[in-house]
């Protein structure tokens, strides 16, 4: 919530904010006696979840990345069984990359319902909905006979995964007021998403080399074990984060103790309302919103490389040098080492890189292009277009990182819809892109292909400094913009008469 929180009763009006205890106690109005948050302990603990106790935010907060580190990592470690998977079920080599790259679209079109969903029924229902399901179709997949079943369990799959970032983010928001520790935990989040995707293929590739004959059915079956063992710790610690689904349910058990007329102070929207808004405004906004559609085309480009590299490391190093698929798993160790180079880099600066970082360690990313495709030829050490690698893996994050928080400081209440427009848009072209992957590496050449891309991402490149120094001038011609001045502007003045009464 941005705005004030207004409780009316019949002798007075009372102005609540979310952050503020004193308005913690039972209020009588016309309609019922609304229920809030139980006033602050000893320790400064109450049932908000702003206010839990550490540990317990900790532990959750574990959780729900974990959840993402596994659904990210799933992405890339189908790669791996890939080429034996179609060989096994007699398939062709699009539908193999078509089944890759049906995950990732998935990603797309289920955040716009997974959103109200949680409103609706609550954070942690649509966790163990989401997360059941996402580990229930590995199954599937593992003892498919055909390759219709594996893409569209893929697909599906990937449209309940997406609950590992969608959710995440809101689980984030719940728990942390804005700050430091709020920016730094969604860095933490965003680098185990790259992460994953680079670390996954790494030991899962050898088990191709020791099982030619089922072992991509294995890799299936060792991420669902993964998952299940994951699932124990996850359900353990996890609460209810959603503010106003803890007050209905609580309302609802003094209803039921009492017999008294309990309700919730916070007003729910109808979900035929939040999912039209849901759907609705991320397109909007896409359009209408020159920054929004800036990051999503750096984006899509980004993500879109990223999974061509994916897609492209077995055939690039596997032509080249002739490496076996437990030594082509190794390749992925240089995006990992990218990302984590990064890590260290932003606990030096802190979470203030946004636009900053970008201007400084998103050029890595034509250049990581040139180099990867310029040191593609067998006569030069593999080493070098892995060094290539890593640059891109390092931009990626930066520019991901700062697309996010950049949308997430500009828009306020209006965040969501546009960081929903960023994961259409991206996770849409990075799904589509691995079908070309290899026939457009093939007919360009290995030196060429990244090299187009490279001229592309300085265009783009250019262009963040363009918006880190006229951005402020383009957001104040943003309607999205203006209206969430207007509602600072009323939080400002009813804080004002809080004060003074």
């Amino acid at each position: 919530m941005t705005a004030a929180d207004v409780s009316a009763s019949s002798s007075s009006t009372t102005v609540c904010f979310p952050d503020d205890n004193s308005c913690s106690s039972n209020s009588n109005s016309i309609d019922g006696i609304n229920v809030q948050f139980d006033n602050l302990d000893d320790n400064g603990h109450n049932d908000n979840p702003l206010n839990w106790p550490k540990s317990r935010k900790r532990a959750l907060l574990i959780a729900c990345i974990g959840f993402c580190f596994l659904i990210s990592g799933c992405s890339s470690a189908f790669s791996q069984g890939q080429s034996q998977m179609v060989s096994d079920l007699g398939s062709s080599d699009l539908l193999g990359e078509l089944a890759l790259g049906m995950y990732i679209v998935g990603y797309s079109v289920s955040p716009p319902l997974l959103a109200p969903c949680s409103e609706e029924l609550g954070r942690m229902r649509m966790y163990q909905i989401s997360y059941g399901l996402y580990f229930l179709l590995f199954l599937p997949i593992a003892l498919a006979r055909d390759m219709a079943t594996v893409i569209v369990c893929r697909f599906i799959q990937g449209a309940f995964a997406s609950a590992g970032t969608s959710l995440v983010a809101g689980t984030i928001a719940d728990l942390l007021p804005n700050g430091h520790q709020k920016d730094f935990v969604v860095a933490i989040f965003a680098y185990s998403a790259v992460f994953a995707m680079g670390l996954f293929p790494i030991p899962l590739g050898w088990i191709i080399v020791y099982d030619s004959e089922s072992g991509w059915r294995l890799i299936q079956f060792i991420q669902m074990g993964m998952a299940g063992v994951w699932a124990l710790f996850m359900f353990a610690v996890m609460h209810e984060t959603r503010p106003h689904v803890i007050l209905i349910r609580k309302a609802r058990k003094m209803r039921k103790a009492t017999g008294l007329n309990y309700k919730s102070k916070i007003k729910k929207p109808k979900l035929s309302y939040l999912i039209r808004v849901s759907c609705y405004r991320p397109i909007v906004m896409l359009f209408r919103e020159p920054i929004i559609t800036f990051f999503s085309a750096w984006l899509a480009l980004a993500w879109s490389f990223y999974f061509a590299i994916i897609g492209s490391i077995s055939h690039v190093f596997g032509i080249l040098y002739g490496f076996n698929q437990g030594e082509l798993a190794a390749i992925y160790t240089s995006l990992a080492v990218g990302d984590k180079l990064f890590k260290k880099k932003f606990e030096k600066r802190g979470p203030e890189a946004r636009l900053y970082a970008t201007m400084f360690i998103g050029p890595l990313l034509p250049l990581g292009c040139f180099v990867y495709g310029w040191t593609s030829y067998s006569y030069v050490p593999f080493i070098a277009p892995c060094i290539g690698l890593g640059m891109i893996s390092c931009a990626i994050f930066t520019i991901y990182l700062a697309a996010t928080q950049y949308v997430m400081d500009a828009y306020g209440s209006y965040s969501a819809s546009g960081v929903a427009s960023l994961s259409i848009v991206r996770n849409l072209c990075a799904g589509f892109w691995p079908l070309f992957t290899n026939t457009f590496f093939d007919r360009v050449g290995f030196q060429f292909a990244p090299t187009i891309i490279g001229i592309a991402a300085v265009v783009f490149t250019l262009s963040s400094y363009i918006l880190f120094f006229q951005g402020s001038k383009i957001r104040a011609k943003s309607k999205f913009a203006q209206d969430l001045a207007t509602d600072d502007k009323t939080f400002s003045k009813a804080k004002e008469i809080k004060e003074t009464a």
